[in-house]
């Protein structure tokens, strides 16, 4: 959408144009313009009036970073080919965006991630307290379903982001939303491919667990490297910059439980949880002897889709609509 822009025309429709940006400013293109067309007189006014609307000043660029290593290499090359190539590119939805628009009561989408830790900080605090301050970890998760969208934010002391922390964060989340659409019958997650968290042996073993526990049709997709941003990251930014923001004003942080509280008097759209250590060590428990038969899967980094098949069976792929597929048995 940000390539694009539509435009209003005189008969009353709408056309969508390719966003086209002026690298000049506006007087610097009419002295072009001029040295173009020596034979015509147009005021500097006028030639600026007759500026299509889809042609827009350079104040419109925006300042990107964080961009995927390969993949702009990739449009480097790009780039470079344009010049010797006549042709466009051709887009396909997303399995990502496929999910969302099929979703139900029954059927809902998913997505988790560990937003950055939050550093437990007090106003006018002395230098001793700068080095010897807490840290929260924050896992944040977003559902689609037919007629219901939930915002989660779960702190926690915990900051090792591990199995058994997100074990725990999922059962709260499921646990969740099982009482306000008690009809669940499958649940389609996505999140990034973070190798210590969730793109690993003991979340896949997990996988099975959970979806013979509940009952329910199960499957993790993980986005591309370096692609794996979402909504759940605005979810984290804006609960950490809530508590922040209060914090500045003169409001006391010290723990998870104090997070939570400040959070809730925010904002009533996020539901906020605390995974304890009680949480934690009941997971610990559960699957202790549960992650003991994870098998090591070949190749786990390159598959980026997870599918439970039955109550000892996964189905792998390397990507979510690919075709080739492999089984493993626990």
């Amino acid at each position: 959408k940000k390539d694009t822009i539509v435009v209003k025309e005189d008969d009353g429709s709408k056309v969508t144009y390719q966003k086209r940006i002026l690298f000049n400013n506006l007087r610097e293109n009419y002295e072009l313009f001029k040295e173009e067309n020596k034979n015509v007189w147009l005021s500097r006014s006028s030639f600026a009036e007759l500026r299509p609307p889809f042609v827009v000043p350079k104040a419109a660029l925006t300042y990107r970073n964080c961009l995927c290593l390969y993949h702009e290499n990739v449009c480097l090359l790009l780039k470079s080919l344009d010049k010797y190539v006549d042709g466009r590119l051709c887009s396909s939805l997303q399995m990502f965006t496929d999910n969302m628009a099929e979703v139900t009561d029954e059927k809902i989408e998913l997505q988790v991630n560990f937003a950055e830790n939050f550093n437990i900080k007090e106003q006018d605090e002395i230098q001793k307290a700068h080095w010897n301050s807490k840290t929260l970890s924050i896992f944040t998760a977003y559902v689609w379903s037919k007629n219901e969208k939930f915002s989660f934010a779960l702190p926690s002391l915990d900051v090792t982001h591990g199995k058994f922390v997100v074990d725990a964060a999922l059962e709260m989340i499921l646990n969740h939303i099982v009482t306000v659409l008690p009809n669940i019958k499958e649940v389609d997650c996505f999140s990034d491919g973070a190798a210590s968290q969730f793109i690993q042996r003991f979340h896949f073993r997990n996988l099975v667990q959970i979806a013979n526990e509940r009952n329910i049709h199960l499957s993790w997709h993980f986005f591309a490297t370096s692609h794996g941003k979402g909504v759940v990251d605005g979810i984290g930014g804006t609960v950490k910059r809530l508590v922040w923001s209060a914090i500045l004003a003169g409001g006391v942080c010290r723990s998870a439980e104090d997070f939570i509280k400040i959070a809730k008097k925010k904002t009533k759209k996020v539901i906020l949880i605390e995974i304890t250590k009680n949480n934690i060590d009941n997971s610990k428990t559960k699957l202790e002897n549960i992650f003991k038969m994870a098998k090591i899967i070949p190749e786990t980094l390159k598959m980026h889709s997870v599918k439970v098949v039955d109550n000892n069976t996964l189905e792998f792929r390397y990507y979510s609509t690919c075709s080739q597929k492999k089984a493993v048995k626990y």
